[in-house]
């Protein structure tokens, strides 16, 4: 599947199909992305977040704040974190908000 997800911006695929393959069928990892604009998704599939992850990003990081969600991955894009700290951070049993 990681190969799959690799050629996601690469080839012409139905962004339905991206949302499920990156997802995984996570509802919430769907309600998230539903969210963002595709340069985000874009980024977030840049880092190697799956659907648990995404997931996790949206009700635990974010608590399914749309503002709040937006303002992590602006904090994600600016370097305030390193991808090994946003990865350690959401697969953690005590998830901390990253903003």
């Amino acid at each position: 599947m990681n190969g799959r997800r690799n050629g996601f911006f690469e080839e012409r695929m139905q962004f339905k199909d991206m949302m499920l393959i990156m997802t995984g069928g996570d509802n919430n990892a769907i309600d998230c992305l539903s969210e963002l604009k595709l340069s985000d998704i874009h980024y977030l599939n840049e880092l190697g977040l799956d659907g648990s992850m995404i997931s996790i990003l949206w009700t635990e990081a974010c608590g399914c704040d749309v503002d709040r969600l937006q303002a992590t991955i602006e904090a994600f894009k600016s370097g305030q974190y390193t991808k090994e700290q946003i990865h350690k951070n959401l697969t953690s049993w005590n998830v901390e908000p990253f903003v």
